[in-house]
């Protein structure tokens, strides 16, 4: 049983979040909802014990001409509604707004700060040590940079992820990066292959040629098999895929697989940099972002089969990711029409994020839904056909609207709709047909 990771997080009462209680499953918990709905900022209290962390903005509000600013606290007209946290918000202290808990049993507060400007944070009381690492949405782009020089000492087998962690966590604080993630990558994989192996002047270093063949076992088990790829390649400067359709440089890969190359290289280096049963915490916010479908279906049954001491957390819209695992807990941010009420000494805003967010679970049967069946029941896109289509198929549909429904009718309408390409939204549009009776 695992000792390590998260085990709940409950929010309420705290900008969009009216009453958020989830579960974290011992492997894959996914979050999903709408844009503004809060699936980043629910993240973010897990990503944040890995260094990922920015900073809230406050609403700024002028009242008897002095400036203040909002954090976002509401109460509810419904006043039966039980509290999970108790608040004094008449007293200047800093607001209970969650709790955050952990695997072993610990718990931990989550509080507003007593005053706040513009830019404030939420304090977790007693934040407990969990180990793990955040697969962040923007990542820099990868530029082509040919490396110039090789160190001529080894690399340390416990700090040959950390220049691409420092890396991405540069661009996470500041939109900045240097090298660009492959550097980093081509830079390690050639320094191991020539301090691992040595020569005859040179003393072999085992364990490098170790992590060199397990970094490819993972990538064996977390590329697309479509890709069918076999191993790596070193002709330097450069590093090469080696795969059954050929051989060809990692910068002239898709986007996609860069992006699973440099995830597998994160999480693998990290994995090994851990000590004892080596169980730690992944986070990712929309890894969907650059992959084929085919890849979303896949990426989280790879990630969990090539880290089995792994929990990972994920935020996502796609529907490939949504349904990927049937033993899992999806949780989707809904929206509550309930009436909304600020504190005397708050301001809500809901004007800002939309009404307020509710978190519910998803049985198994909801799982198991089409990607178009996800699009609409979880993601509420009331139709998956693109706009266009669904104008013109109101058109053809107008035009028999005066006409009694009859076998010859149906079969004209099928013809019309068929020769636009637009025969499998038949059925759609005979419901349209017979509601206007």
């Amino acid at each position: 049983m695992a000792q390590i990771g998260f085990k709940r997080l409950r929010i309420e009462d705290w900008r969009q979040f009216s009453h958020v209680d989830l579960e974290i499953h011992p492997r894959l918990t996914i979050i999903t909802g709408a844009n503004g709905a809060g699936k980043s900022t629910l993240l973010g209290f897990f990503s944040r014990h890995f260094g990922y962390h920015r900073a809230y903005l406050s609403v700024p509000r002028t009242v008897g001409g002095l400036i203040s600013f909002s954090v976002g606290l509401f109460s509810r007209l419904n006043l039966k509604k039980t509290s999970w946290f108790s608040r004094d918000r008449s007293a200047p202290v800093a607001q209970q707004i969650g709790e955050i808990s952990y695997v072993g049993g610990a718990s931990s507060a989550l509080r507003l700060p007593a005053s706040v400007g513009l830019h404030y944070s939420v304090q977790i009381d007693q934040q407990q040590s969990v180990p793990g690492i955040h697969i962040d949405s923007h990542r820099p782009p990868n530029i082509y940079r040919p490396l110039a020089s090789i160190p001529a000492t080894p690399p340390s087998s416990k700090s040959i992820g950390s220049e691409l962690n420092n890396e991405y966590m540069q661009y996470f604080s500041g939109g900045q990066f240097s090298q660009g993630s492959l550097y980093h990558i081509k830079l390690a994989l050639i320094q191991m292959s020539i301090f691992g192996h040595g020569n005859q002047t040179m003393q072999p270093v085992p364990e490098l040629i170790e992590l060199f063949k397990g970094f490819e076992d993972t990538l064996r088990s977390v590329l697309p098999k479509s890709l069918g790829f076999q191993r790596l390649l070193i002709r330097s400067p450069e590093i090469l895929l080696s795969t059954k359709s050929g051989d060809f440089l990692i910068d002239a890969a898709s986007g996609g697989v860069i992006k699973l190359f440099e995830i597998a290289w994160q999480l693998y280096f990290f994995s090994r940099s851990l000590s004892g049963a080596g169980e730690f915490v992944i986070t990712l916010d929309e890894p969907e972002n650059h992959l084929h479908p085919s890849m979303q279906k896949a990426l989280l049954p790879n990630l969990l089969d090539a880290f089995p001491h792994a929990q990972i957390i994920v935020v996502t819209h796609s529907p490939f990711i949504i349904t990927a695992l049937r033993d899992s807990y999806v949780y989707v941010l809904r929206y509550e029409d309930d009436e909304i009420q600020a504190d005397d000494d708050d301001e809500s805003i809901r004007g800002l994020m939309g009404a307020k967010v509710f978190a519910e679970r998803l049985d198994t049967i909801n799982k198991a839904g089409t990607a178009s069946e996800i699009l609409r029941d979880v993601l509420g896109i009331t139709t998956t056909i693109p706009d266009w289509a669904e104008t013109r198929i109101e058109e053809i549909v107008s035009r028999y609207r005066d006409s009694a429904v009859s076998k010859e009718v149906l079969t004209r309408l099928y013809s019309e709709l068929e020769s636009e390409g637009l025969s499998s939204s038949y059925p759609s549009a005979v419901s349209q047909l017979t509601r206007r009776v």
